[in-house]
C-alpha cells in the first residue's frame, strides 16, 4: 500500500502541470458533459445549420449511399450527392448518438486532441531545449486547447498541432505511430479545410528541400497520400464540381460578391493575418503579438529572419484567402470564384509557433522574461473563459464559447438545443406533417427540420441553382441573387408573384396570423415565450390541397 501511494505521490509531482492544464480543460469543457440538455451552444453556422444536416443526414437512411437516393428534409429534396462524405468521422458519430450527445462528443475529442498534439509538439519540437519543458509546454497546450474551434471542422485546425508532430517525426523516426496519425487524419477534417493548405505545405516543403539540398523522402510521399486520401473521401464532392454537369447556386453568389481593389486586398488581409476569421479563430490578437514584439526588444538576427518568414507565410495565406475579390483576378480567373482556399486555416498554428519562439527569446534574454511568459499564458487562459477579444477581421462575434454563455454571461448568439430548437412546441403540434413539405415563414426551417419535418426552404452552403431561380420568382426577387438561405417571411406574401398555391407544399407553420384566402388555421399552441401557427394550404376551391 505505502508503495503503491508512494508511487502515486511521485506521478503526481511528476507531472503536476499536465494534471493542473488537463482540470482546467475538463472545466472548460463542463457545459459538453454536465447537465447538457441546458448548456447554451453557439447559433450562427451551428445550431441553425450544420448540426441539422448532419442530423438530416444520419436519419435518411441514404448515410451510406453512394450517390442516388433524396434527402427529403431540406428545398422539398436535395440530392445525397450534396450532402457531407459518409468517411468523416465527426460526422458518423451522429449516425449512432442522439444529436445532442454527438455534438458534445465531438467538440470534448476536438479540444482533447488539440492537447495532446500540442503537448507532443511543445515538448518534443518547440520547448526541447528549455527550461522547465514540461511545465511549459503543459500550459502552452492549454492555451491552444481553449481555442473556441468551429465545432463542425473536426480535426482541421484543432488537429494541426499532432499532424506537424508526426510528419516532424517521420524523417528520423518514421514509427507507424506516425503514419497511422497522418493517414487517418483526412477521416476527421473537411476537404475544404485542409486540401488547399495540404497543398500550400508540399509546395512550401518543395521550395526548402530546393533550398537546402535535401530530400525528405518520408514526409513527402505521407503528404503526397494524405491528398489523395482526402480527395478519395471527399469524391462526391469531386463529382459534383467536376463531372455533373449541376448547375448550383454558387454559380451566381460568389459572382455576386464585392469586388475589392488592390489596396482592399492588402487592408483585408492584413487585418485577417491577425484577427482571423470566426471559422478559424484563434484569439491571437493582442497577447500573442505583444508578446512576439517584447521579443525584439533585444537584437537577435535569427530571430528576427525566423519572424520575418513565418509572418510572410501569414500574411501570403491571407492574400489568397482574398484574392477571389480581387478585380484583376476576378476578371480572369471565374471558375475559382466558387473556391475559398482557406489556407488561413495555418494562420493560428504558425502564431504559436511565433509565440513559442517568442518565450523562448524572452526567457533567456530579458531580465523577468519568465515572469512575462507565464503571466501571458495566463491571460490567455482566462481570456479564453471570459470570451475577450472575441471579435474576428470582420467584426463578428460567432464564436462557440459554450462555457461564458453557459455559465458566465448568455448571450443571443447562443442557446439550448431545447430552446433553439422549440422541440416542446413542436412536439404539441396535433397535425400529421409525415411525408409532407412544410413552409416555414419567419422561422428558421432548420429548426422544423431538427424536430423530423420536411420543408420547401432551408440553409444549405451548396443546392440546386433551379431552386434559387424558384425561390426568387414567388419572391417577386428575380434578380441575380443566390443566398445560402432560402426562406420566406410573411413579408413575402406582398409579391405580386407570391402564391400560397404555387407552392409544392402542405402546411405553412408560422410565429405570426396571416389572413389568407388559400389558408385554413389548424393549431396555435403556446410555450413560454413562443408561439406558433399552423395553417393548411387549401386549393383554388377552398378544398385541402
Amino acid at each position: 500500500m505505502n508503495f503503491n501511494l508512494e508511487s502515486v505521490k511521485y506521478f503526481i509531482s511528476k507531472n503536476a502541470f499536465i494534471i493542473i492544464a488537463l482540470s482546467i480543460l475538463g472545466i472548460y469543457l463542463l457545459p459538453y458533459y454536465y447537465n447538457i440538455e441546458n448548456s447554451k451552444f453557439l447559433i450562427h453556422d451551428n445550431l441553425d445549420s450544420n448540426v441539422v444536416w448532419y442530423k438530416n443526414l444520419a436519419n435518411s437512411n441514404l448515410y451510406f449511399n453512394h450517390f442516388d437516393g433524396i434527402i427529403q428534409n431540406s428545398h422539398g429534396g436535395i440530392k445525397r450527392i450534396f450532402y457531407p462524405t459518409s468517411l468523416n468521422i465527426f460526422y458518423f458519430i451522429y449516425l449512432i448518438l442522439p444529436t445532442i450527445k454527438a455534438y458534445c462528443l465531438n467538440a470534448i475529442v476536438q479540444h482533447i486532441i488539440a492537447f495532446l498534439g500540442m503537448y507532443l509538439l511543445s515538448k518534443k519540437y518547440l520547448f526541447h531545449d528549455s527550461k522547465n519543458n514540461q511545465k511549459k509546454s503543459a500550459i502552452f497546450s492549454l492555451c491552444f486547447a481553449l481555442i473556441p474551434f468551429w465545432p463542425s471542422s473536426g480535426l482541421s485546425l484543432a488537429g494541426q498541432p499532432l499532424l506537424i508532430y508526426s510528419l516532424l517525426n517521420l524523417q528520423n523516426d518514421p514509427k507507424r505511430f506516425n503514419w497511422l496519425i497522418i493517414f487517418s487524419f483526412p477521416f476527421a477534417c473537411s476537404l475544404t479545410f485542409t486540401f488547399f493548405p495540404m497543398c500550400f505545405i508540399f509546395l512550401l516543403l518543395m521550395a526548402i528541400q530546393i533550398y537546402s539540398r535535401k530530400f525528405y523522402k518520408n514526409v513527402n510521399f505521407a503528404v503526397l497520400i494524405f491528398l489523395v486520401i482526402t480527395l478519395l473521401i471527399e469524391y462526391r464532392l469531386i463529382q459534383l464540381y467536376f463531372f455533373d454537369n449541376i448547375a448550383t447556386q454558387r454559380d451566381l453568389l460568389f459572382s455576386s460578391r464585392t469586388t475589392i481593389n488592390f489596396k482592399g486586398l492588402i487592408g483585408i488581409s492584413f487585418l485577417q493575418m491577425f484577427k482571423s476569421q470566426y471559422h478559424l479563430f484563434g484569439r491571437i490578437f493582442p497577447i500573442i503579438t505583444i508578446i512576439m514584439m517584447v521579443s525584439l526588444i533585444k537584437y537577435n538576427k535569427k530571430h528576427i529572419v525566423f519572424l520575418i518568414l513565418t509572418l510572410s507565410l501569414i500574411f501570403t495565406a491571407s492574400i489568397l484567402d482574398n484574392i477571389r475579390d480581387f478585380s484583376l483576378y476576378k476578371e480572369n480567373f471565374m471558375f475559382f470564384q466558387k473556391f475559398n482556399p482557406r489556407l488561413s486555416v495555418l494562420n493560428t498554428i504558425l502564431w504559436y509557433i511565433i509565440y513559442a519562439a517568442s518565450i523562448n527569446k524572452i526567457t533567456k534574454s530579458i531580465k523577468y522574461g519568465g515572469v512575462l511568459t507565464w503571466l501571458s499564458l495566463s491571460l490567455i487562459i482566462f481570456s479564453h473563459f471570459m470570451n475577450f477579444f472575441e471579435k474576428d477581421y470582420q467584426g463578428s462575434k460567432f464564436l462557440e464559447s459554450a462555457f461564458y454563455n453557459t455559465y458566465i454571461n448568455n448571450t443571443k448568439s447562443h442557446n439550448t438545443f431545447k430552446e433553439f430548437y422549440k422541440s416542446d412546441l413542436f412536439k404539441s403540434f396535433k397535425t400529421d406533417f409525415k411525408g409532407v413539405n412544410i413552409i416555414c415563414m419567419d422561422i428558421l426551417p432548420e429548426i422544423a427540420q431538427y424536430n423530423g419535418l420536411n420543408t420547401l426552404g432551408g440553409y444549405y452552403p451548396i443546392y440546386p441553382l433551379k431552386n434559387c431561380i424558384y425561390f426568387n420568382y414567388l419572391k417577386g426577387d428575380e434578380g441575380n441573387q443566390c443566398s445560402r438561405k432560402l426562406v420566406f417571411s410573411i413579408s413575402d406574401t406582398l409579391s405580386n408573384n407570391f402564391s400560397f398555391l404555387d407552392l409544392n407544399a402542405n402546411y405553412v407553420i408560422t410565429p405570426y396570423l396571416i389572413n389568407d384566402i388559400n389558408l385554413e388555421l389548424l393549431e396555435r399552441n403556446f410555450q413560454k415565450k413562443d408561439s406558433l401557427f399552423v395553417y393548411k394550404i387549401l386549393n383554388q376551391f377552398g378544398k385541402n390541397k
